[in-house]
């Protein structure tokens, strides 16, 4: 049962029964672009990877079973600051830590206690933390590519088209 619960999670992290492979909705996405607002959705790309990659830190570290401040986490921002966008390099930073995020956690599913519970939330599991970590990201990429198609960049442009 644990294999199959692993390989369930490790392909929704490929994209698999969620939206798309998140990498893929990344794709050819350029820090212009991303900075973008369209008139019907209140966010950037930019603002919702932001957003994406600080709740995946944090549900990483209570996977690996860190003791969380959640007066302190209230008060973060999810959302990126002009300054932080007004420099491109911020954007394939964020990039990369998105991606080392999503590592990070097929690696620590691989020796996962599904069962175990989580510090500070008795009813919150290791397997609970999981599928909140598929469920958020799948949906802020799903609205990613939403802005993506309204702005005209979707799907990405490659050699081959």
């Amino acid at each position: 049962m644990k294999d199959l619960l692993i390989n369930a999670i490790s392909s929704g992290f490929q994209g698999e029964w969620t939206h798309i492979d998140p990498m893929k909705a990344l794709a050819g996405l350029s820090a212009s672009t991303a900075k973008k607002k369209s008139n019907s959705i209140p966010h950037s790309c930019w603002e919702l990877l932001h957003h994406i990659v600080i709740w995946q830190d944090i549900i990483i570290r209570q996977i690996k079973g860190e003791k969380l401040n959640w007066n302190e986490i209230e008060q973060e921002n999810n959302w990126p600051t002009r300054e932080v966008m007004d420099d491109d390099s911020n954007w394939w930073n964020l990039v990369t830590k998105f991606k080392q995020g999503k590592e990070e956690a097929a690696t620590l599913l691989m020796d996962g206690d599904f069962a175990k519970i989580s510090s500070g939330f008795p009813e919150l599991t290791t397997i609970k933390l999981y599928l909140v970590l598929l469920q958020h990201t799948s949906y802020h990429i799903g609205q990613l590519i939403t802005i993506r198609q309204i702005l005209g960049d979707w799907p990405p442009k490659t050699s081959d088209n």
